[in-house]
């Protein structure tokens, strides 16, 4: 699978990073093995990492062959920078993915404000891999944010309300 080529080049170009590189939704959820994802079909692949190491991680991507599109303009690039939760989208030259970099998970222009602190504080390793996913809690309420963000955008989005069900934590689905 193309997605376990991806994590062990990551897992290697970051393993001396000193910083935690967290797969988040889909990656992270078939980098854990978990039932729903599956059969999932993965468009991209999202990364986060703390604010601090955002040019490091860049680099570091660069290296394994991302980059930003070419016709991205200094606006676009200042946009995403300034006001968004990411930088602009990553695109692997060979394999023709799209990476999604965060630094947190909600735009910095958003009225909720994350404690990104304790957001890192939680993570959990992932077996075999220098990195790491979201905790249970997390994940869930990551993709719980996804599922309200679709529906009030009128989006019908099966993968949010699929990965809601899938993270329900057991006492709470009977």
């Amino acid at each position: 699978m193309q997605l376990r080529r991806e994590f062990s080049a990551l897992s290697m170009a970051f393993a001396d990073s000193g910083y935690p590189l967290v797969l988040l939704k889909g990656a992270a959820y078939l980098a854990l093995h978990l039932p729903h994802a599956k059969g999932r079909r993965v468009s991209d692949l999202d990364l986060l990492v703390p604010k601090a190491y955002l040019e490091d991680a860049e680099q570091r991507l660069s290296t394994l062959g991302w980059h930003q599109d070419s016709a991205l303009t200094a606006y676009d690039d200042h946009y995403y920078r300034y006001w968004m939760h990411e930088v602009p989208p990553l695109t692997h030259a060979a394999r023709h993915i799209e990476l999604d970099l965060h630094h947190t998970l909600v735009p910095p222009t958003s009225r909720i404000r994350l404690n990104d602190e304790a957001l890192f504080s939680a993570v959990e390793a992932v077996e075999g891999y220098s990195f790491s996913v979201l905790s249970a809690q997390d994940r869930y309420l990551h993709s719980a944010v996804h599922l309200l963000l679709a529906i009030a955008k009128s989006i019908s989005r099966i993968n949010a309300l699929s990965s809601c069900q899938g993270l329900m934590p057991s006492h709470l689905a009977s």
